[in-house]
C-alpha cells in the first residue's frame, strides 16, 4: 500500500475557506467524492447531495487532513493500490468545491493554483512525520511560538 501527501492551495495564495460554512462543505466533500460513481449533479445544493441511499464504492483512504486558510493537506492511500483513485478523488473533490465556491461567493474563475500537488511517502520516517506534520499545521499558523513554550500559555 502506497500513501500519499495530497495538498493544493487557493490561485495566487488566495484564501479558499472563508467560514465554518465553507470548511464544512469541503468536509463533506471529502466522504461524497470519494466514490467511484459520478458526484451528483447538486453538490452545492446542501438538502439534495447528502441524500443519496446508493452503495458506495470507495476511492481511496483519507488517513489525516487538515484545511488552512489558503490550502489543504490530505493524508491518503488508494483504494486497491491504484493511483488513478486519487486522481479521479482530486478531480471531483477540487472540482466540486471551486462550484460551491464561486456560487457561494458569487465569483468565477480558477478557485486553485493549478492541479493538485501528490507526494509519495516513500520511507517509514516519512510516515511517521507526515501526520504531526499534517495536524500541527494550523497550530503553527495561528500560535507561532508555541512549540517553544507549549500550550499552556495559550
Amino acid at each position: 500500500m502506497e500513501f500519499y501527501h495530497v495538498l493544493n492551495r487557493g490561485i495566487n495564495k488566495a484564501n479558499v475557506f472563508l467560514d465554518d460554512g465553507d470548511r464544512m462543505r469541503f468536509v463533506r466533500g471529502l466522504y461524497i467524492y470519494n466514490d467511484v460513481n459520478p458526484a451528483p449533479n447538486s453538490v452545492s445544493q446542501k438538502s439534495k447531495w447528502m441524500d443519496n441511499p446508493r452503495e458506495r464504492i470507495k476511492l481511496v483512504h483519507i488517513h489525516a487532513w487538515c484545511l488552512m486558510n489558503n490550502h489543504y493537506h490530505i493524508l491518503l492511500s488508494p483504494v486497491d493500490d491504484d493511483p488513478a483513485n486519487i486522481s479521479l478523488f482530486m478531480r471531483k473533490l477540487n472540482m466540486g468545491y471551486a462550484k460551491f465556491f464561486n456560487e457561494k461567493h458569487e465569483r468565477s474563475g480558477y478557485l486553485w493554483q493549478g492541479k493538485y500537488k501528490k507526494i509519495v511517502i516513500e520511507h517509514d520516517a516519512q510516515f511517521m512525520y507526515i501526520p504531526y506534520y499534517i495536524h500541527l499545521n494550523p497550530l503553527d499558523f495561528k500560535y507561532k511560538e508555541w512549540r517553544k513554550g507549549g500550550l499552556g500559555q495559550f
